[in-house]
């Protein structure tokens, strides 16, 4: 009872108060989930750009000048990591948009660009959960320690980046893939 009491009177007011989601992120999870299948979905529904198509380029054309429209008229954010949403309309549009663009833009790279260099990049999309996971961790130790031994930061900054690419890469082929535990983790690459 004195616990909850000095809980109780020692309580944060109402705008230090930030919420905390569901136990163990799982509202992230739920979101990611949306914006995964959403994703998918929109993929399906996507107008892809073939031999030129002049009706899906103008409805690229019509969905950049509505989503820089809604970005520029409505400074509406949404951050998964305080869990706010200013206004949720305005920020799936905007997000569901942002996919669109992102599929069309895909599809138009692939039916345009020679083969190897859509496959690489196709190659780098598919580790790119391991990339996202230590991308971070590998480029900034890589940068300290070569910015340490050379002058210019520029070329640090550049080897940084491609071994920040790479290593996770060869983390997943050599290391991950092989170990059943880190491999159901990191899903089924």
């Amino acid at each position: 009872l004195p616990v909850a009491a000095g809980l109780l009177l020692n309580a944060p007011s109402p705008q230090d108060m930030r919420a905390i989601g569901l136990p163990w992120n799982v509202d992230l999870v739920l979101i990611g989930a949306f914006f995964y299948f959403a994703g998918f979905e929109t993929k399906q529904w996507c107008a892809i750009p073939r031999n030129g198509s002049v009706a899906g380029w103008m409805a690229f054309v019509l969905a950049v000048c509505l989503f820089s429209w809604l970005e520029y008229s409505y400074p509406y954010a949404l951050d998964l990591a305080a869990r706010r949403v200013d206004n949720f309309a305005v920020c799936i549009t905007e997000a569901l948009l942002g996919v669109w663009i992102v599929l069309f833009l895909s599809a138009a790279i692939r039916d345009r660009m020679p083969g190897c260099v859509w496959k690489s990049v196709a190659y780098v999309g598919r580790y790119s959960l391991a990339i996202l996971v230590f991308y971070h961790y590998i480029q900034v130790k890589c940068f300290y320690v070569l910015s340490a031994r050379m002058a210019s930061p520029w070329f640090p900054a550049f080897l940084s980046f491609v071994l920040a690419i790479l290593g996770p890469i060869i983390l997943w082929r050599y290391v991950l893939s092989r170990t059943f535990v880190l491999k159901s983790w990191y899903m089924p690459l």
